[in-house]
Parts: C-alpha cells; sequence; structure tokens
C-alpha cells in the first residue's frame, strides 16, 4: 500500500507541472491567451499527447487547439515548434549533466534486455541522444536562423529522382516552417529566458514526481 505522503507530494509536484505549461503557453504566445484559454489548451494538448499514437503526438493536435484558441496558423505552428524545441533542449543540455554527476553509472544491469535487441543499452541511449540533438539543433536552425535556406535544402534533397515522391510534403515543410519563424522574428531576449526557465521548471518537475512515488 502507498503511503500518503509520497502520493501528495506527487499530485502537488504534478500540479505545480501543469501550472508551469499553463505558464509557458501564455508566455509563448506573448499572452495573446488568457489565462483560463491557456488551461484550456493544456488539458487538451495533454490528453491528445496520451491518446494519440507517438507518430502523431500531442504536438501536431496542439496546431489545432490553438487555432480554435483564435490564432492563426503561422502563429500556431511556430508556439508548437519553439514548445518541441525547448522540451528537446532540455533533454539535449541535462542528459549529459546527469550522466557525469552519476559517472556513467545510470543504466540498469539487464542482460535479457541486451540479449533481445542485441546492442547494449548506453549504446541504444547514445545513438537516440544523438538523433534527437541532431533533429533539434536543426529544427532551432531552421526555425530561428534561416529558414529559407532550409527549404532550400529540403527541396534540393527531394529534388532526387526516387525521392521526388516527396517534394510536395518538403515544400509544404518549408513553407510552415517560413511561416512559424517570421512569427517568432524580433522577439526580446526576456522572451526566451521565461521559456527556457519554464521549461526548466517543468521538466524538473516532471522527472521529481517519478521519484515521489
Amino acid at each position: 500500500t502507498a503511503k500518503v505522503g509520497p502520493v501528495m507530494l506527487a499530485f502537488l509536484v504534478l500540479f505545480a507541472r501543469d501550472v508551469g505549461y499553463v505558464y509557458r503557453i501564455r508566455t509563448i504566445t506573448s499572452e495573446k491567451l488568457s489565462w483560463k484559454s491557456s488551461i484550456y489548451v493544456i488539458i487538451l494538448w495533454e490528453f491528445a499527447s496520451a491518446v494519440t499514437p507517438s507518430v502523431v503526438g500531442g504536438t501536431a493536435v496542439a496546431v489545432f487547439i490553438l487555432m480554435k484558441e483564435g490564432l492563426k496558423l503561422g502563429k500556431a505552428l511556430a508556439y508548437t515548434m519553439v514548445t518541441a524545441i525547448f522540451d528537446n533542449l532540455y533533454f539535449v543540455l541535462v542528459a549529459p549533466f546527469i550522466f557525469l554527476i552519476a559517472s556513467g553509472e545510470i543504466f540498469p544491469q539487464n542482460s535479457a534486455i541486451e540479449s533481445q535487441i542485441g546492442k547494449s543499452l548506453p549504446t541504444l541511449f547514445f545513438i537516440s541522444y544523438g538523433l534527437i540533438a541532431s533533429y533539434t539543433l536543426i529544427m532551432a536552425f531552421a526555425v530561428l536562423v534561416n529558414p529559407r535556406w532550409f527549404k532550400w535544402i529540403l527541396l534540393r534533397i527531394t529534388s532526387i529522382k526516387w525521392l521526388r515522391k516527396w517534394r510536395p510534403y518538403a515544400y509544404e515543410q518549408g513553407a510552415e516552417i517560413m511561416m512559424a519563424s517570421k512569427e517568432l522574428r524580433g522577439k526580446k531576449y526576456s522572451y526566451w529566458i521565461k521559456i527556457a526557465l519554464s521549461t526548466l521548471f517543468i521538466w524538473t518537475a516532471r522527472y521529481a514526481m517519478l521519484n515521489c512515488v
């Protein structure tokens, strides 16, 4: 039987995490969403993340949720991309820090799992870390630095004969990236600092909740 104290603490941390989510989405939208709308968006976003396949994810659904709250497509795309970039960036920056603190002793010894997948857990971790880090850096560059160049690269890649069927999709993705970048251009440093700090709070609370139970 679970003790009441840890369970109550877990609920408290869960509540704090959701407050962080609400604050962050309102900050990302430059307070265009009211507190009530921000709560509504986060509830639906979390629900979508829980019930949709991982390939789709809550982020894809979030665009439509934000548009339902009166935001235009460009803004909705920009805000969901920012949340995805910062969420991934937390893992990219914090994972090596934890790895160093623990002196690499963060992987459970499980020969059964390793025999089934044919690779060690550390190897799989570093492969996934490299993929997430690469994806995050590419998305950050595309959205925040040079979206036009990113679109050009996508179109050049899909001009290869056996990739041409993906060209319409590449054009659409490139256009969406440029639209999102336009919405985020010229934001003050304080805007990004608030998002970074709230992301740090959210994910720290998320992992702390696991330790509570």
